[in-house]
């Protein structure tokens, strides 16, 4: 209390005047209609623009929850959706037994961290190892592919991007079904394009053209949309063509992605062991 006093008592000059100059204002205000209109009028500014800004920023945030509960909405659509079943075969009946097996569930996850420019590029998620998320898993978004998960946490997960030196991803031509591999051609950092590699020369291909994942990928479903055709050259080594794909998904403005989890993905892999120890 005494070092309350004690402020008060050495900035009293100061205060004595800003209570008159409060006072002089409120005279001045009520006494002259045109000070009064003006105070008005800037009152009714400052206080419109602060409840804009107030309104801009809670609208963001309900427009953030609305995105996180359309994605998460999208995922179960997904997840239930004649895509994520596999027909089994239809030759043979068993009993208890249906036609579809679940084998793709999508979990929604919210893009925490991305790049577009480096050589290496990495999206961070935050969904981990407590949602089911293991290394290996596909991630794709709305469009297009987003790239492999390689490192999880608790709650999070790191994203090894399509746009990555070292991604390569089985992919074929819609149309004629040449298979190729998708690599990033980052010496131009062009976040919107990579290339379709070794591409038979007999391959008919044409501008346009749409680009899918293969179901040879034992990561990706097959026929998700990758990109459409740009162009097709010669190869440096000339025995194949090199397509130059526009990529659908835009990286710069992805704030949501689905990582799939392969139900059958173990006993795949078991296989692909077994045939490779024989």
């Amino acid at each position: 209390m005494k070092n309350l006093f004690a402020l008060l008592y050495k900035n009293h000059l100061f205060l004595l005047f800003l209570l008159l100059e409060i006072l002089s204002l409120t005279l001045a205000i009520q006494h002259n209609a045109f000070q009064r209109s003006t105070f008005i009028h800037s009152a009714h500014s400052i206080s419109g623009n602060t409840y804009d800004v107030i309104n801009n920023f809670s609208s963001y945030m309900d427009l953030k929850e609305k995105n996180a509960l359309l994605a998460d909405s999208l995922a179960k659509v997904r997840t239930q959706s004649m895509f994520s079943f596999l027909k089994r075969d239809t030759n043979f009946t068993k009993i208890n037994d249906t036609l579809y097996q679940q084998q793709y569930v999508f979990v929604s996850a919210e893009v925490l961290h991305l790049t577009t420019h480096k050589i290496n590029n990495y999206i961070t998620l935050n969904k981990g190892s407590h949602d089911g998320i293991k290394n290996g898993m596909a991630v794709i978004g709305t469009n297009g592919i987003v790239g492999v998960v390689n490192g999880t946490t608790d709650n999070y997960c790191s994203v090894l991007s399509v746009l990555h030196s070292q991604s390569s991803i089985p992919c074929r031509l819609k149309k004629s079904k040449n298979i190729g591999f998708l690599i990033w051609n980052n010496r131009d950092f062009d976040y919107r394009h990579c290339l379709l590699k070794d591409i038979p020369l007999t391959a008919k291909i044409a501008k346009g053209d749409t680009v899918v994942t293969t179901e040879n990928s034992n990561i990706f479903p097959g026929g998700i949309p990758v990109g459409k055709v740009v162009e097709a050259h010669l190869a440096d080594e000339s025995q194949s063509q090199d397509v130059t794909v526009e990529l659908f998904l835009d990286y710069n403005i992805l704030d949501h992605a689905f990582i799939i989890r392969d139900l059958m993905k173990d006993q795949k892999d078991s296989l692909q062991i077994k045939f490779q120890n024989d």
